[in-house]
């Protein structure tokens, strides 16, 4: 777990407490922050991720691993964008043959990943920035119309899968990534980037002919066994599936940055990460880490 997410969920679980610590991150956020290479303008309604990028706290393992083997000519797919912080990164990691796919089914996340996309491909040079192409849509299994709900506190946890009642909802649309990249005349990706609240089954099952066709893979997905059950999903299922598609699976940890272990013991995993307890993923195929 994230120590951003650790906070939040743990340390701050009672209610006043956390309350009173948004307000304050609410107050500190600035307008944009430098994400080395990138410039990110943040969104000042969100406290949890906006403000753990301003008190740069935000997914520092995920950042450090990313730069290191998103580069060059590859194809890059980032379902979740949120605000475009991998996007934006990518925008200066990738050469001018690079490609990057973005969705991100929120509006007001929408706006926002969209402005920091132009402002890194100003800063990049559009001559030698990669392709970018955007879309205001959730992955999922198959095509079609969606919920999006929309957690107040933590705009990083709006979810496509089960919440809670109170949450406000609002329409969306969804498109499984092998129709979607299919549109994009794109057969093989090289780089996916999958953080959607334990709806990761549902996005892989609609992605499977083109993690199949590709020989060349990495992908970098967050595990939420409890998000996963109540999605309609199952975590060792998920497993086995990324295992038939030809990947080789590794836990990535917190220290040192960037840092990879093979992962070995499924069932252990999924006891360790019980309730809001998850972890990141790496799934690799045609390389050598």
């Amino acid at each position: 777990m994230a120590l951003a997410e650790f906070v939040h969920t743990e340390v701050l679980k009672p209610r006043p407490l956390r309350k009173l610590t948004n307000a304050i991150l609410l107050r500190i956020i600035p307008e944009k922050v430098k994400v080395d290479p990138a410039t990110l303008y943040l969104n000042p309604n969100d406290p949890v991720l906006s403000g753990a990028l301003t008190l740069r706290v935000y997914e520092k393992s995920e950042i450090a691993f990313f730069k290191k083997h998103c580069r060059e000519d590859i194809v890059f797919v980032d379902v979740g964008g949120n605000i475009g912080l991998y996007s934006a990164l990518a925008l200066h990691t990738l050469n001018s043959n690079g490609q990057i796919i973005t969705l991100e089914p929120h509006p007001e996340s929408f706006a926002l990943l969209s402005k920091n996309v132009e402002v890194n491909q100003k800063a990049r040079g559009t001559k030698d920035a990669p392709k970018i192409n955007l879309f205001q849509m959730a992955a999922s299994s198959q095509s079609g119309a969606r919920t999006l709900a929309l957690n107040p506190e933590n705009k990083a946890d709006n979810r496509v899968s089960d919440a809670p009642k109170e949450w406000e909802s609002i329409p969306i649309e969804a498109k499984s990534m092998d129709d979607l990249l299919a549109e994009q005349g794109i057969e093989e990706v090289n780089f996916v980037k999958i953080d959607v609240q334990g709806y990761e089954h549902r996005i892989i099952s609609g992605f499977m002919e083109t993690l199949r066709r590709s020989t060349k893979t990495i992908l970098l997905t967050e595990f939420w066994p409890q998000g996963m059950k109540a999605s309609g999903g199952d975590a060792h299922t998920y497993l086995q599936i990324l295992s038939d598609l030809g990947f080789t699976l590794y836990e990535l940890k917190e220290r040192p940055l960037g840092h990879i272990e093979p992962l070995e013991d499924w069932q252990m995993l999924i006891a360790r990460l019980h309730r809001r307890k998850y972890t990141n993923l790496i799934a690799v195929k045609g390389y050598e880490l």
